[in-house]
């Protein structure tokens, strides 16, 4: 039994309950004074979409979700909306780099799992251990050249994201140095549990055996 499995209703509830209120309360502030509030409704929006795949997939089991991954997701998405709706990032300038950090993180850590999942259950794919962190780095240094390209694109849009060249060279410094680190840590995690082990431990056989056989009927049919 999972030390969450008792915590797992309130937990959910909590979270679910929090990402309304802001919304709502971000709607009404930005109707009365404008402004920065746009970013926060974006922001918002687009997090709580990336926040309740992970918790929909694991209530309906079709995908067992690791709590710990879930609650930080959960947590960089607050932490972009304390820095919008509370000026964090206006008044403390490093606290964007503290959001880009945190989140640059979690994208590893999925990242990380996904490659797992596919070297252990696609049989048609192998992915050395070893050259995963590589692959992990690489992914989530890409992806965030492609979020700043969308923080670009934004502001034509009349949401003001990107501020100076500067901020984006910080940006993606930040994003890489969180990647590193956990991908250094993933890759420590799983040489010493083993990589069944850590397959195991997510409970995803029959979501990735799923995928598996699709791959391989896509593959067969190529």
């Amino acid at each position: 039994m999972s030390r969450w499995e008792n915590w797992e209703k309130p937990l959910a509830f909590l979270m679910w309950s929090v990402l309304p209120i802001v919304t709502i309360f971000s709607i009404f502030a930005y109707l009365d004074q404008g402004g920065h509030y746009n970013r926060v409704i974006l922001i918002g929006s687009l997090g709580s979409i990336a926040f309740a795949i992970p918790l929909l997939l694991r209530f309906t089991e079709r995908l067992i979700v690791p709590w710990a991954l879930i609650v930080m997701i959960y947590a960089s998405l607050i932490n972009h909306l304390i820095g919008d709706f509370l000026m964090f990032y206006t008044i403390y300038p490093w606290f964007d780099k503290v959001s880009h950090t945190l989140s640059s993180i979690t994208v590893a850590i999925i990242v990380f799992m996904f490659l797992i999942m596919v070297d252990h259950y696609i049989r048609s794919v192998s992915i050395p251990v070893k050259l995963m962190p590589y692959l992990v780095v690489t992914t989530v240094c890409l992806l965030g050249v492609i979020w700043e390209i969308f923080e670009w694109f934004a502001g034509y849009m009349g949401v003001e994201m990107q501020f100076y060249l500067e901020d984006t060279v910080y940006d993606l410094v930040t994003n890489f140095i969180g990647a590193s680190f956990a991908a250094y840590v993933s890759y420590r995690y799983v040489l010493q549990r083993g990589l069944e082990h850590v397959v195991l431990s997510l409970e995803v056989d029959d979501f990735m055996e799923r995928i598996a056989n699709g791959w391989e009927r896509m593959m067969g049919a190529l």
